[in-house]
């Protein structure tokens, strides 16, 4: 699909599935609607299905609207569902799916089929690897496509450039996620974490600009406000309130620290070149129980794109960033 005239994005309300989604729309250059999908409340198949096909009608009406050369994107096991249901009424329609795609009750889907439904699948290298045929519908990337491009990245800074810099010329930004399946982030580990910070910025004479999420826990949350606004160090950090600054981080920063855990930050934080130090791994980038996320840390390591932050000294030379977003759209074009 050489040009598309209009994206429509199937968002299952989690803010990471859809920057992927909008990443790539804007990477594209083409306007995008968001239609949000949740599944069923309920645990019954037959609530699930009904849910579906609720949702596949609301879709299909507002493809009529739009006209025809819509794409239409999603990520998230849900979206994927309805993005299946979708095709199979209008297989006319171009379909880009963020992520390894499944089939019925969470089993893998053979990639023989896959062409039936998406007409591309954006697969990340860590999962690209357990393969050992993949389609030609397939195109791979290293992280998670984002919105952190040059463009983006200028407006940012010239939005928040007066009050970020209230923490000196120099910054470390410090992207704080917290608890998930495969990692635990304990109020001790809140406190390594603010420990370790405040040596490397100390080190550096950097101010800190800081960011948490809903998975880091109040109390883990208290222990770094409390270590890092009674440190000597300036530090801005958000209140969770106000316009949220990540935009801004990603612009000014000249460094960052983020959790082990969350692959989009990891991959926001490499599309600016700038070093990324993370917390949560060892020497060799690698996290016991992390499965196949560690062969992510690899070949962002490999890369010389992050570090362990409980042995880092130096403040790492910037590189080439991450352009996953750029790659996946080149891709759909050429289809």
């Amino acid at each position: 699909m050489a040009h598309p005239s209009k994206i429509l994005i199937l968002s299952d309300h989690r803010l990471g599935h859809l920057n992927q989604c909008v990443g790539v729309a804007e990477a594209l250059g083409i306007s995008y609607d968001i239609l949000y999908v949740q599944p069923s409340s309920s645990k019954r198949p037959i609530s699930s299905f009904f849910k579906i096909v609720q949702k596949k009608n609301e879709v299909l009406s507002q493809l009529d609207l739009l006209g025809e050369g819509v794409l239409l994107m999603a990520a998230g096991n849900f979206p994927q569902k309805i993005m299946q249901a979708v095709k199979k009424a209008r297989p006319d329609v171009f379909t880009v799916l963020m992520m390894r795609p499944y089939g019925c009750f969470g089993i893998k889907m053979n990639p023989k089929h896959w062409h039936r439904f998406f007409d591309v699948v954006v697969l990340p290298k860590h999962d690209a690897i357990h393969y050992k045929h993949l389609p030609e519908n397939v195109v791979q990337v290293i992280g998670a496509p984002n919105r952190v491009n040059v463009q983006a990245l200028t407006e940012a800074k010239l939005r928040w450039q007066k009050e970020l810099n209230v923490v000196g010329d120099k910054k470390l930004a410090v992207l704080v996620g917290g608890k998930s399946k495969r990692f635990n982030f304990t109020e001790s580990d809140a406190s390594v974490l603010a420990e370790d910070v405040l040596h490397f910025a100390k080190s550096h004479n950097m101010g800190l600009l800081v960011t948490t999420s809903r998975r880091t826990g109040e109390a883990q949350e208290e222990i770094l406000r409390k270590a890092f606004t009674q440190s000597n160090v300036k530090t801005f950090f958000w209140d969770g309130q106000s316009d949220n600054p990540i935009m801004g981080y990603f612009a000014l920063a000249d460094a960052f620290v983020v959790t082990a855990e969350s692959t989009s930050m990891l991959s926001e934080a490499s599309s600016t070149g700038k070093p990324v130090y993370v917390f949560g791994l060892n020497e060799e980038m690698q996290r016991q129980g992390m499965g196949k996320f560690n062969d992510f840390y690899s070949y962002l390591s490999h890369a010389g794109r992050i570090f362990p932050l409980s042995t880092a000294s130096i403040l790492e030379p910037e590189v080439e960033p991450l352009q996953d977003a750029a790659a996946v759209a080149a891709f759909i074009k050429q289809c």
